[in-house]
């Protein structure tokens, strides 16, 4: 009774929706169903211009590509057209906005439900909802606010969440941020989403499956180029100092990314470098505040202990409708061979992809690739409190490390409404984890000796995935989304010739809502 009183007034509070002016400069949360319509427009080489290695974007930002991409429709194919029509629905109020020439201040309210029956592993079918809501307001052009809650029935069953629970739900404030944004300019202080790099399945870096972080971010673009810096500190972390003794460490995480844009968006390159550092002592480092240091020779000279994550990511269109793309981390290579330490195996990651989108003229259609590999220990150092960890959870790829990935898949869209998708994936899961002590087995090793470990290592479990989807969109507030899904496992959790095999399925409904008030 209890559940069914908060979805009869969540329901009513999201079913209100009055149209009025909209805040530019608000974040598009990574959860929003604009991004799938964007990525469909993306696949077939428009709105090329919006940077799609690095996101969140804003709804400003969306809405002025939008009207810009708009001038060349009469060349468009009709399944195009019915993408443009729900976005232009959706940011019409930024677009007035735009086209205003008033200032405009206002105050929103927005809310969001999305409700499911799942079928799990163990075979019970279950209920689960996340409720979100928030409150923002725009004061002038340039100041947007804004403070949101989830409340989540995942996170509470979920063993690695750490926060507060009650009465069968999870919750936390997911977004409170004050951003300041004019021109070339963007500065965000509070609690945002980030993500950064190309991939399906994750990316290397901030691939967005943890809670957002709390960060000072600072952007700047100027012509073809786009640079981003950000301080965040992390969640505290316990474990043994040097000595053995249990100790509470402070863990800060400082970013910067330098993207470049040739051909109108057509190619993407760009290069990053973040840093995880702490200890029981430490704070906020003001050598890693410097927004343009180069963090591995600042640790080369003595800057203290850190986990330094080099990145590149490449993104490009040879063809209007063909996508590839790649990323590579180098988290620790190896060059020198004069001491034992040395035989340490390189910490890299790589991710290769590629879409082919309307192959044949079949409009709607894509067919999708993807290779992923993480060799163990990559992401992690032997003090714990530089493992890429935020609150339990990985800032890089959700699979973690010691493990490689093949996927494939084909997808289509009937009209702007309906989405059908399948996928295979094939997993080769070692022992290794982010979660694991950190071991050196080389050590014990002499240069003659040398050392090596296979990949993926330990007894490897093998993971096979066949996902069907879809998603039914009608209106822009509201929509029916489900998946099937069938595994097989080999080795399962990693138990030499174990085999499992589960059938799980999942349905749901969301439904968003909003309201402005403008002044």
């Amino acid at each position: 009774m209890k559940k069914l009183h908060i979805f009869i007034v969540t329901g009513i509070f999201m079913g209100i929706s009055l149209f009025c002016f909209a805040e530019v400069n608000e974040t598009l949360p990574t959860h929003h169903w604009a991004y799938n319509y964007i990525d469909a427009l993306q696949d077939r080489g428009y709105l090329l211009e919006l940077n799609t290695l690095q996101l969140p974007y804003t709804r400003g930002e969306i809405a002025r590509q939008l009207v810009k991409e708009e001038s060349g429709k009469e060349n468009w194919s009709l399944f195009v057209k019915e993408i443009f029509h729900e976005l232009l629905a959706e940011f019409s109020q930024e677009i007035n906005v735009l086209n205003s020439e008033q200032d405009k201040e206002s105050l929103l309210l927005r809310g969001k439900y999305e409700g499911y029956i799942d079928n799990t592993q163990e075979d019970k079918t279950v209920y689960r909802g996340i409720y979100r809501g928030g409150i923002g307001a725009q004061v002038g052009k340039h100041v947007f606010a804004y403070s949101g809650f989830n409340f989540d029935q995942y996170d509470y069953h979920d063993p690695l969440y750490t926060g507060y629970k009650w009465r069968g739900l999870a919750g936390y404030t997911e977004q409170a941020y004050v951003r300041f944004k004019m021109h070339h300019f963007d500065i965000v202080f509070g609690r945002d989403f980030l993500q950064w790099g190309a991939g399906q399945s994750g990316t290397l870096i901030m691939s967005n499956i943890t809670r957002p972080l709390d960060q000072l971010r600072a952007r700047v673009s100027f012509g073809p180029f786009d640079y981003m810096f950000i301080a965040s500190e992390l969640n505290r972390m316990s474990g043994l100092d040097s000595n053995d003794v249990s100790i509470t460490v402070r863990r800060y995480l400082s970013g910067h990314r330098l993207g470049v844009s040739f051909f109108n968006g057509r190619l993407r390159v760009a290069v990053s470098e973040l840093i995880i550092y702490g200890g029981q002592d430490e704070y906020f480092n003001t050598v890693y505040l410097n927004p343009v240091i180069f963090y591995h020779g600042a640790k080369k000279n003595g800057a203290g202990n850190n986990n330094v994550l080099p990145t590149i990511d490449i993104k490009g269109y040879p063809k209007k409708n063909i996508q590839i793309y790649g990323s590579l981390l180098l988290d620790d290579i190896q060059v020198e061979k004069t001491v034992p330490g040395d035989l340490e195996p390189n910490e890299i990651g790589v991710i290769i992809g590629t879409k082919w989108s309307d192959p044949f003229e079949l409009n709607g259609l894509t067919v999708s690739g993807e290779y992923v590999k993480i060799t163990n220990r990559t992401y992690k150092t032997p003090h714990f409190e530089e493992v890429f960890l935020h609150r339990n959870q990985s800032l890089g790829h959700p699979l973690g490390n010691d493990f490689d990935l093949i996927q494939a898949g084909v997808s289509k869209w009937f009209g702007a409404d309906l989405w059908v998708g399948v996928q295979y994936e094939h997993v080769r899961k070692g022992e290794g984890s982010l979660y694991a002590p950190w071991d050196a087995p080389w050590k014990d090793k002499t240069l003659k000796e040398g050392y090596s470990e296979p990949f993926p290592t330990g007894v490897v479990e093998k993971r096979d995935h066949i996902r069907l989807e879809f998603r039914y969109q009608p209106g822009i507030h509201w929509g029916i989304q489900g998946e099937v899904v069938s595994s097989s496992y080999g080795n399962y959790q990693h138990v030499a010739g174990a085999e499992e095999s589960f059938f799980e399925w999942r349905v749901g409904v969301w439904w968003d809502g909003e309201v402005f008030l403008m002044w």
